[in-house]
């Protein structure tokens, strides 16, 4: 992930919330059927998706706004969003909330460990205090907040 982009990922309301790893995070999939009904909306909102690996679909820019659709070998499937803050992501940000609501999931940010409901006030807030954004506006001032010996 490059520092002006700033990501969420998709998980069942209700369900098990994110937890920490040794090496990050793990968020609870979408069951298959759920998964199944998510990649349809998808097709039908952002058309035919690049395919980064066997199972893993981008739907939107691979180096811009994107939602990810990531399919384990039990056929749940893992759904997150990269929004590239130097870009126009206002619809996008809608395109998503709107996902988050069809397939009743909530938001998640890491950079924030806080879950983000899927209505657009809400991502626009976070998306708003996040790094991505500080760099965007001043990537000199974060660069050197990131090394401050340097």
């Amino acid at each position: 992930m490059a520092i002006w982009q700033f990501d969420l990922a998709f998980y069942p309301r209700g369900g098990p919330e994110p937890w920490r790893v040794d090496d990050g995070h793990e968020v609870p999939p979408l069951q298959e059927g759920q998964a199944a009904k998510v990649q349809a909306w998808l097709l039908r909102h952002f058309g035919e998706p690049s395919l980064l690996l066997e199972g893993w679909l981008i739907f939107g820019m691979d180096q811009g706004n994107r939602i990810d659709l990531v399919f384990n070998e039990d056929r749940t499937a893992n759904l997150s969003a990269r929004i590239d803050a130097r870009s126009n992501y206002e619809s996008f940000v809608s395109a998503l909330c709107e996902l988050g609501r069809f397939c009743n999931c909530v938001l998640f940010s890491a950079e924030f460990w806080a879950t983000i409901e899927p209505a657009t006030t809400e991502v626009h807030s976070a998306l708003h205090h996040s790094r991505a954004i500080a760099f965007v506006n001043n990537p000199h001032a974060v660069l050197r907040a990131s090394n401050p010996g340097g």
